[in-house]
């Protein structure tokens, strides 16, 4: 038994190597760093669909002082990426989002919306494959809290979009944003973690 559970361990270490953070350009929004108070036009890195997504320094990123911040006109922003859907692969996107307490005429919480999407590119074809978000996915959230929101796409439902590019688009009004990171992991490595944990919870039941 003891065999077996250091086999798997081995196993389960050896596959979690293959799980990959997906590089996002300025998913942090600390790009350009900018003393707080500061304020920029845009976002680098992020290609502007429609309204307007800036970046600004309040101190109050999750991890950094700078956000993403959509004010009373909605904002989207989209990003292609270098990588491309692998098989048997479960996508994770992941985006910190803060309501801010109304500071200035305009800014509505009660209007506030978020949508984050992830999307196969095939040519000049885009389609969604994993997404969150409307009115009623930030009805719950507290004015001047960091939430984290996520959705997820498994390649192995849908193999016909293996190869294929993938982007990265956000879609959002009176919010900030912060911290997009794509997360990839392979099955094989999810099923051997999950053995491992099982195993280990018989053994000390034993």
């Amino acid at each position: 038994m003891k065999k077996l559970i250091m086999l798997l361990a081995v196993v389960a270490l050896g596959s979690t190597v293959s799980a990959a953070l997906i590089p996002i350009v300025n998913g942090d929004f600390e790009d350009p760093a900018m003393g707080i108070g500061g304020y920029s036009a845009g976002a680098n890195g992020w290609t502007t669909y429609t309204g307007a997504v800036d970046t600004y320094n309040n101190n109050a990123g999750t991890a950094g002082a700078q956000v993403g911040i959509i004010n009373a006109f909605s904002g989207c922003v989209y990003q292609p990426l270098a990588a491309t859907i692998e098989a048997d692969t479960v996508y994770t996107l992941s985006m910190d989002v803060f309501i801010q307490s109304p500071v200035s005429p305009g800014w509505d919480p009660a209007q506030a919306y978020v949508y984050l999407a992830l999307q196969s590119q095939s040519g000049g074809d885009l389609a969604t494959v994993g997404a969150i978000g409307n009115h009623a996915s930030v009805d719950g959230f507290a004015t001047d809290t960091w939430y984290t929101i996520t959705c997820e796409f498994d390649s192995s439902t849908d193999p016909s979009r293996v190869g294929q590019g993938l982007q990265v688009l956000t879609w959002d009004a009176n919010v900030f944003i912060d911290n997009i990171q794509l997360d990839a992991v392979p099955e094989p490595a999810t099923m051997a973690i999950l053995g491992l944990g099982g195993l280990l919870i018989r053994r000390k039941r034993a």
